[in-house]
């Protein structure tokens, strides 16, 4: 005949077994005072880990944040340069990772994007004609006072120039950014 015990109780003889068996040991009739104390300095710990992840969590979503799209000023000469520090660089205590870089609008000729100076070892990106780039994973980091210049090369036309997606996120969440 299938058991009746109603849903409520399906435990309750699990639980009577172990308090008899904790009566037995403790030889009074119940928990003992030790065991309640153990248990409560456990529980208290688990909750003040809780509490301390969701506060750092917090922390992390404060000090993580995408910038939607930083339209840049257009290059109008063949060979002109963008070089605007306040607008392409992190402010102080935080990182750029960039995700997506446009060159759009030129036909003929190129475009290539630098880290702080013109020069063959500042270059992180190139558009041998209108388009764009996108950096995989996390993207193409930035330290705060360093800045992008983007430079013309012959080009026919003007250069549209935008960054739609950078991460900006600060010193000290960059480890857990990374991760």
């Amino acid at each position: 005949m299938p058991d009746r015990t109603p849903r409520g109780q399906v435990g309750s003889a699990i639980l009577a077994e172990q308090i008899a068996d904790r009566a037995d040991q403790a030889g009074n009739g119940g928990f003992s005072v030790q065991a309640f104390a153990d248990l409560s300095a456990r529980i208290g710990r688990v909750a003040d880990a809780i509490e301390s992840q969701a506060s750092r969590d917090l922390k992390l979503w404060q000090a993580i944040r995408p910038i939607p799209g930083i339209p840049i000023p257009q290059i109008t000469t063949s060979t002109g340069s963008a070089d605007y520090p306040e607008l392409l660089s992190p402010r102080t205590g935080y990182w750029w990772f960039v995700i997506q870089a446009n060159a759009i609008t030129f036909s003929a000729g190129s475009v290539s994007m630098y880290r702080n100076n013109i020069d063959d070892w500042s270059l992180v990106g190139s558009f041998p004609s209108a388009g764009y780039l996108t950096y995989s994973g996390s993207g193409l980091p930035l330290q705060w006072g360093q800045r992008l210049v983007f430079k013309a090369n012959t080009i026919t036309g003007n250069a549209t120039l935008s960054l739609p997606c950078v991460i900006e996120v600060a010193d000290w969440a960059v480890p857990a950014y990374l991760m």
